[in-house]
């Protein structure tokens, strides 16, 4: 099966929001807490936004839902590893 387009994993920046790099690094380490204390399936969006220190709405406004959330994780955990 070959995919013609990759999702890109990263937290997007919105071109309507003035998103911060240090927001998406609070929002990918309280993913990283959550992934990891209570698994994927247990994991919510909420937890990672109560964890981050961030509100939902704005949770949302980086990242579209939690395949992604744990997709953007992965990327940087990769690319923090190269």
């Amino acid at each position: 099966m070959t995919h013609s387009a990759q999702p890109n994993p990263k937290l997007p920046s919105s071109s309507t929001s003035k998103n911060k790099p240090e927001k998406a690094a609070a929002i990918l380490a309280g993913a990283l807490e959550v992934f990891s204390a209570h698994g994927y399936a247990a994991a919510s969006m909420e937890r990672i936004a109560k964890a981050a220190k961030v509100s939902k709405p704005t949770l949302y406004k980086y990242i579209q839902d939690k395949v992604g959330m744990l997709l953007a994780l992965v990327q940087q955990l990769t690319e923090s590893n190269h």
